[in-house]
């Protein structure tokens, strides 16, 4: 072969190569972008949600006897049903009452072996705490103790021990539709015969109210 071919071909080698390069660098700078593309809609997708977290709304922490359990749980606004999503950072569920139009909303809280509650809150400001006590299916377990003196005992694990049962806390049936269970009642008769002057939820271990003030009897939940 003669220099002058051999030059020949030496030129279309390198000018086959470039073309080659600039090939595969246009599909690389494609994949880049379709890449940066994705991850944008990733990040949109999974955090860029601008209504969540809710500003209003209720954070709901379905309990049974004081434990944190898991539920399902929904609000209806306008007739319509919403999931309330779980916060896995502060738990509980949120539900968002920024569309409705008040004054109450219609939660419902929902697990297997569990009886359905219900609860009508009020709308307030912000996200406010809502706990909903459950009982298993059948009803609750608890049954209220004899009407004792308000400062008799100490706590509600003294007056269900002293009458040979066991105290339970949330667990009572209680005349409040949006606190149907209790661990304890309070009236400001001594009979415990007027309704209840207040329905308390708290441990069992818990300091009950002393004598004087505005009560003068309670009741505890207490179960065999």
């Amino acid at each position: 072969m003669s220099t002058s071919e051999r030059a020949r071909v030496w030129a279309a080698t390198v000018a086959v190569s470039a073309c080659a390069c600039s090939f595969f660098d246009d599909d690389d700078a494609g994949l880049d972008d379709e890449s940066e593309t994705s991850a944008s809609m990733s990040e949109t997708e999974s955090g860029g949600d601008p209504d969540w977290p809710p500003t209003e709304g209720f954070r709901v922490l379905p309990q049974y006897m004081l434990q944190s359990i898991t539920a399902a749980v929904s609000i209806e606004i306008s007739g319509q049903v919403f999931p309330c999503l779980s916060d896995t950072e502060d738990q509980g569920y949120l539900c968002d009452t920024s569309e409705a139009l008040g004054p109450t909303v219609a939660i419902t809280v929902e697990r297997d072996g569990f009886e359905t509650a219900i609860r009508n809150p009020e709308l307030g400001a912000g996200i406010e705490p809502l706990p909903v006590h459950l009982t298993i299916e059948g009803g609750p377990e608890g049954a209220w103790s004899p009407c004792v003196s308000a400062g008799s005992f100490a706590s509600c694990e003294e007056v269900c021990a002293d009458a040979m049962l066991a105290c339970v806390p949330a667990a009572c049936a209680t005349e409040d539709p949006e606190q149907p269970l209790a661990t304890a009642l309070t009236f400001t008769d001594a009979e415990c015969l007027e309704p209840a002057a207040e329905t308390l939820v708290f441990d069992c271990i818990e300091p009950l109210a002393g004598a004087g003030g505005t009560v003068a009897s309670l009741q505890c939940c207490c179960a065999p």
